[in-house]
């Protein structure tokens, strides 16, 4: 038996190995599935963290390029 309480400090192998031994009917089941999706929601919000890092700097760099290739052709007139 499995006790609720210490299903947060799981990793997940062992969340996943009491989806398969519990019934869904069972409190540690719900637990287990519970604890699942949050780390699973905490991974996709730290991974679109980054991908808007990633955007952010993409953008910058397509602005310092089209600055230098922009103030030469000002700079002939």
């Amino acid at each position: 038996m499995v006790d609720e309480t210490k299903i947060p400090d799981m990793n997940e192998e062992q969340c996943l190995d009491i989806l398969r031994t519990h019934s869904p009917t069972n409190p540690t089941w719900e637990a287990a599935r519970a604890m699942l999706q949050i780390k699973s929601a905490s991974r996709m919000v730290a991974s679109s963290r980054r991908i808007e890092s990633a955007t952010y700097l993409i953008l910058a760099v397509t602005v310092v390029q089209l600055a230098l290739l922009v103030v030469p052709c000002f700079r002939h007139f």
